[in-house]
C-alpha cells in the first residue's frame, strides 16, 4: 500500500516537472530583437508548434503569404544545416555594428535581418537569395540542373489557369434580410453572420455600458490553449484598434457580405485594414471569426504598440470614472461621457500649467543664469518647445484610455500628431538658429559667417518641406498622390519662376566660388558698397551714401566683381609739388626723412615703397610718395594716410621748404 502511494507521488512529481519544462519552452511570437525574430521563425516550424503562417511573418519582402511560408520553411533548413545557435544571437533592439542590420553568419552575408518600424525581419535581399542558397547549399543542386526552371514553368502555367477563374461579386443588399433579423434579436446575442457584424459585436460588447468580454471573445477563433486568456485577448484586440496611429477603418464601410471572398487569395478572408495584415477574419462554417492566426498574434502586435505600459495606460481612466461617480456614464455631448470630459480637462490643465511655468518660472531662471549670454532667448525657446513635445507624446500614448469611438479616437490622433509635427518643426528651427549664433561670432571669419547664414536658410527650407510631408501623412492623405501632384505643380511653378531659380543657383555659385562675403567692399557694374547680407535670392549692399542696394544674385554671379575687401594692402599714391627755387639738399633731406618714417611705421609695407622726385610740373618740382598700408579697413587707411601727410608737412616747415601754389 505504501509502495502504491509512493508511486503515485512520484508520478505527480514527474508530471509537475514535465509541465514546468513545457511551460518554459512555450514561446509567443515576437520580432522586437534579432534573437526573438529568429526564435519565432524556428519555433513555429517545430513539429509540436507547427504553424508556418505565423513563422512567415518573419520574412520580409513583397511576397504573398503562401510564398513567404515556403521561404520560411526553406530558410529554416538552411539555418539548421549551418548549425545556428539562437542563444548567441543579439537580444537587443539595436544592433551594435549597424543599428538596422544584423548578419547571422559572417561566411554567408546574404542572410541578415533588417530593422524597420521597430521590428526585425529577414531582409528583402535575404528573401531573394533563399531559393538559390537552398538549391546550392542545402539541396546541392548543380547549376546545369534544369529542375528549377521546369518547376517554375509549371507553377506559372497553373497560376495562369487560376487567373481564368471568374469570381462573382455578391451584392451587399443580399444581406438586408439577415440584418433585420439580427436587429430583432436580444442585444446579448453575438452576430457572426458577416465581417461587419462580427467586428461590431466585438466592439459593442467591450463598451463600458455593456462590457461583456466573454461575449466579445466569441468573435475570435481561439486555439484550445488560448481559451483560458480569451477575454484578455479580446480586450487587447480592441486596444490595438484604439492605439493605432492613423486611420483604422470606417465601420459603415466594412463588408456586410455573408460570402465575402478575398480577391487575392480567393478565400473567405477579410482584412479590416490592410496595414495590419496580422489581424484578419475568416469564415468558418456560416460564421465570420477573427482567425486563429490573429488570436496567436494579438499579444505580439499589442506588445509592439504598448510595450509593458498597456495596463497602466488603460487603468489610468479608472481614476476619472471614480471621480465622476454614479454619473460617469452620463452623456454630455457628441456621445462623450462625463468622466471623459474630466479626462480632457485634466490634460488641458497640465498643458496650461506647463505653458505658465515656462512663461514665468523657466524664462526667469534662464534669463538670470544666462544674463549676459547672446544665447539666452534661443535656449529658452528650445526648452519651452521641448517640454511641450514631451507633453504631446505622453498625451498621444494615453489617447486609447479615453475610450472614445473609432472616429473620434482617429481625430484625436490626427490632432495630437499635427501638434507634435508643429513643435518638432519649431525646435528644429531653434536648434538651427542656435548653431547659426554659435558660428557667427565676431571671432569667426566673415566669409564663414556668410556661408553659415546661407546654409541655415537651406536647412530651414528642408525642415519645412519635411514637416509638410509628415503633416500630409498624419492627416491620412495619400502621400504618393500628393507628391505626384507636387511634381506636376512644381514643373509649372518652375516655368513661372525661372528668375527665382536662377537667383538661387546664383547664390550657390557665389558661395561655391567665394567671390565675396558679408563685410567685403565690392565694385561691380557701376555698383559699389559693403556687402551686408547674402540671401537665397538677393544680396544687400550698403553704399557710400548709406543707402541699401538689393541686387539679384544671378546678376552678381554673371558680372565681374572687384572685391576691394580682399585687398591685403591699401595703396597711397601722393604727389607733392615743391617750389622751383628749393635747394636739392633740402629736397633730399625731406625725401630721406619721409622714407625713414615709412620704414619705422607699424602698418606700412616694408619690402616695397618709393619716395622720389618724380617730375617737373607746371608750377614746381613734383615729389612722389608711393606706399602701401597693411590693412583692409578703410578707416585705418585714412588715419595712417592722415598721419603720413601730416609728417611730410611738419618736416617741410622744419626744413623751410615751401610747396608750390597754383596762381589764381
Amino acid at each position: 500500500m505504501k509502495k502504491i502511494k509512493y508511486n503515485r507521488a512520484l508520478v505527480i512529481i514527474l508530471l509537475l516537472v514535465n509541465s514546468f519544462i513545457f511551460a518554459q519552452d512555450k514561446w509567443e511570437y515576437s520580432d522586437l530583437t534579432p534573437k526573438q525574430t529568429v526564435k519565432s521563425h524556428l519555433y513555429f516550424l517545430e513539429r509540436q508548434n507547427y504553424n508556418p503562417t505565423i513563422s512567415s511573418y518573419t520574412i520580409g519582402g513583397n511576397y504573398t503569404r503562401t510564398e513567404k511560408k515556403a521561404l520560411a520553411v526553406k530558410l529554416k533548413d538552411i539555418l539548421l544545416k549551418h548549425k545556428i545557435n539562437v542563444d548567441e544571437i543579439l537580444d537587443k533592439r539595436w544592433s551594435i555594428v549597424n543599428r538596422r542590420k544584423y548578419v547571422l553568419f559572417s561566411d554567408m552575408p546574404e542572410i541578415y535581418l533588417s530593422r524597420k518600424d521597430g521590428k526585425w525581419q529577414y531582409s528583402q535581399e535575404t528573401s531573394e537569395f533563399i531559393d538559390s542558397i537552398y538549391s546550392s547549399y542545402y539541396l546541392k543542386i548543380k547549376k546545369d540542373n534544369n529542375f528549377n526552371s521546369e518547376l517554375k514553368s509549371i507553377i506559372n502555367k497553373n497560376s495562369f489557369n487560376h487567373k481564368q477563374v471568374k469570381i462573382n461579386n455578391l451584392k451587399k443588399e443580399s444581406n438586408v434580410g439577415s440584418e433585420k433579423e439580427s436587429n430583432s434579436k436580444n442585444i446579448f446575442d453575438v452576430n457572426l453572420s458577416t465581417p461587419y457584424n462580427t467586428i461590431v459585436s466585438h466592439l459593442l460588447f467591450l463598451d463600458d455600458s455593456i462590457f461583456r468580454p466573454d461575449l466579445a471573445a466569441k468573435t475570435i477563433n481561439f486555439s484550445d490553449e488560448d481559451t483560458l486568456f480569451a477575454e484578455d485577448l479580446a480586450i487587447k484586440l480592441k486596444q490595438i484598434y484604439l492605439g493605432a496611429n492613423g486611420f483604422v477603418f470606417n465601420i459603415e464601410q466594412l463588408s456586410k457580405d455573408t460570402n465575402f471572398i478575398d480577391t487575392l487569395t480567393n478565400k473567405h478572408i477579410y482584412y479590416p485594414n490592410i496595414n495590419y495584415p496580422k489581424l484578419f477574419l475568416e469564415k468558418i462554417g456560416d460564421k465570420w471569426l477573427y482567425s486563429r492566426i490573429t488570436s496567436k498574434l494579438i499579444n505580439s502586435v499589442h506588445k509592439d504598440m504598448y510595450s509593458e505600459d498597456a495596463e497602466q495606460i488603460f487603468s489610468f481612466a479608472d481614476n476619472f470614472k471614480k471621480l465622476a461617480g454614479i454619473n460617469k456614464d452620463n452623456i454630455v455631448f457628441y456621445n462623450i461621457k462625463l468622466w471623459q470630459i474630466y479626462m480632457f480637462l485634466y490634460f488641458f490643465i497640465i498643458w496650461l500649467a506647463i505653458y505658465v511655468i515656462n512663461l514665468y518660472i523657466v524664462k526667469y531662471i534662464i534669463l538670470q543664469i544666462l544674463k549676459n549670454s547672446r544665447y539666452k532667448k534661443i535656449i529658452y525657446k528650445i526648452i519651452k518647445t521641448s517640454t511641450l513635445i514631451i507633453f504631446w507624446y505622453i498625451t498621444r500614448t494615453y489617447i486609447p484610455s479615453f475610450g472614445v469611438n473609432m472616429d473620434l479616437s482617429n481625430l484625436l490622433h490626427k490632432f495630437v500628431n499635427v501638434f507634435i509635427i508643429f513643435q518638432n518643426t519649431l525646435v528644429s528651427i531653434y536648434l538651427v538658429d542656435f548653431i547659426k549664433f554659435r558660428f557667427t561670432k565676431e571671432t569667426i571669419a566673415t566669409s564663414t559667417q556668410g556661408l553659415i547664414i546661407f546654409m541655415t536658410l537651406i536647412v530651414k527650407t528642408i525642415i519645412f518641406i519635411t514637416s509638410l510631408l509628415f503633416l500630409i501623412k498624419a492627416l491620412d492623405f495619400n502621400l504618393v498622390n500628393v507628391l505626384a501632384g507636387l511634381s506636376i505643380g512644381g514643373f509649372a511653378i518652375a516655368l513661372g519662376a525661372q528668375d527665382t531659380i536662377k537667383n538661387f543657383f546664383g547664390s550657390l555659385m557665389i558661395f561655391a566660388d567665394k567671390q565675396f562675403s558679408v563685410g567685403d567692399y565690392i565694385v561691380s557694374d557701376n555698383i559699389s558698397g559693403t556687402v551686408e547680407e547674402v540671401g537665397l535670392r538677393t544680396t544687400k549692399i550698403r553704399t557710400f551714401h548709406n543707402s541699401v542696394l538689393v541686387i539679384p544674385n544671378s546678376k552678381l554671379a554673371d558680372n565681374s566683381i572687384d572685391n576691394m575687401g580682399r585687398r591685403k594692402y591699401r595703396r597711397y599714391n601722393g604727389k607733392f609739388v615743391i617750389n622751383f627755387g628749393t635747394p636739392t639738399d633740402k629736397i633730399n633731406n625731406l625725401i630721406e626723412k619721409t622714407k625713414e618714417y615709412i620704414a619705422n611705421s607699424d602698418i606700412t609695407r616694408k619690402d616695397f615703397y618709393m619716395v622720389y622726385v618724380n617730375n617737373f610740373s607746371t608750377y614746381g618740382i613734383e615729389m612722389l610718395v608711393y606706399v602701401f598700408f597693411v590693412t583692409n579697413d578703410w578707416e585705418i587707411e585714412m588715419k595712417e594716410k592722415h598721419e603720413l601727410i601730416e609728417f611730410i608737412l611738419d618736416t617741410a616747415i622744419e626744413l623751410k621748404i615751401e610747396f608750390a601754389i597754383p596762381p589764381k
